[in-house]
């Protein structure tokens, strides 16, 4: 399949014979994607990259940012789940929950995903750093609130205090 995928990008011009043997060989000494090894070694950009990713699944492509993924979608991946596969969940419509990822033909990825949450899974290329940057700005926004959160030593407790001494208060003036 590398092979192929190789040739579609020397065939759309996107890379030259010459460059798609020397990550070839690359592919064959270290292992990885040919289209990552392609970026990695300067040939193509990750956005072209992106770009004709989405051409050749059919799949549309999204630039990553704080307005582009709803909040409350964030919790419906568990975030074990979402940095082991590199996704992240960014909409939800009705049963369809929209994943953006820089893989997207890994089916039993998707199969993961759907088992996981329950939804019907769509997804969207972004590119690898894009979604690495958004999950690592996503995980410190969680961090930032658990510490303030954990800020408010008393928080919860005194609410818990308070029922108990009032249930133990009407308890005892019913039995007197």
């Amino acid at each position: 399949m590398a092979l192929r995928i190789g040739e579609l990008m020397v065939k759309n011009a996107l890379i030259s014979m010459d460059q798609l043997n020397k990550a070839i060989e690359e592919q064959k000494k270290n292992g990885g994607k040919l289209g990552q090894i392609v970026v990695r070694l300067g040939y193509l950009s990750e956005g072209d990259l992106v770009e004709f990713n989405s051409q050749q699944f059919r799949i549309r492509s999204v630039e990553l940012n704080a307005d582009t993924i709803q909040p409350e979608v964030i919790r419906l991946v568990p975030p074990a789940l979402a940095k082991k596969y590199l996704l992240i969940p960014i909409q939800r419509v009705g049963a369809t929950l929209t994943v953006a990822m820089s893989d997207p033909s890994n089916m039993m990825v998707l199969d993961d995903v759907k088992f996981m949450t329950g939804y019907n899974i769509e997804p969207v290329l972004a590119t690898e750093s894009a979604v690495i940057e958004e999950a690592q700005r996503l995980e410190r926004s969680i961090r930032k609130t658990l510490r303030n959160l954990q800020s408010f030593p008393n928080l919860g407790r005194e609410r818990r205090g308070r029922r108990r001494f009032k249930r133990r208060d009407l308890l005892r003036s019913r039995w007197r």
